[in-house]
């Protein structure tokens, strides 16, 4: 998958979809809560800008707002856009600066 192309899906991708990003914050709500190390994705204002718009397409702000807020994407978000994936929280000042600018 291209990571700019358009993202086009049926509905019943985006029904699966939905319920596996709901099952992944699920997980990485756990997994902070049990103080283990996150992996996240080093995100940048382009990098950013594709998630937002992808999640939003999709209807699920309520769930990408809750994991937006925490600095943390999913691995295999990053993996299915290719972006550079750090082990390594987020600067939370940064993160929410992009939100911002791309919400």
């Amino acid at each position: 998958m291209d990571a700019f192309a358009p993202v086009t899906c049926s509905d019943n991708a985006v029904v699966d979809f939905k319920l596996r990003w709901i099952s992944e914050c699920a997980a990485l709500k756990e997994q902070a809560e049990r103080g283990e190390e996150l992996v996240v994705e080093n995100i940048d204002s382009t990098n950013m800008s594709l998630v937002v718009d992808f999640f939003t397409a999709l209807e699920v702000t309520d769930d990408l707002h809750s994991v937006f807020q925490r600095g943390l994407i999913p691995l295999w978000v990053a993996r299915e856009l290719r972006c550079p994936i750090l082990a390594d929280e987020l600067k939370m000042e940064r993160f929410l600066r992009l939100l911002e600018e791309n919400l």
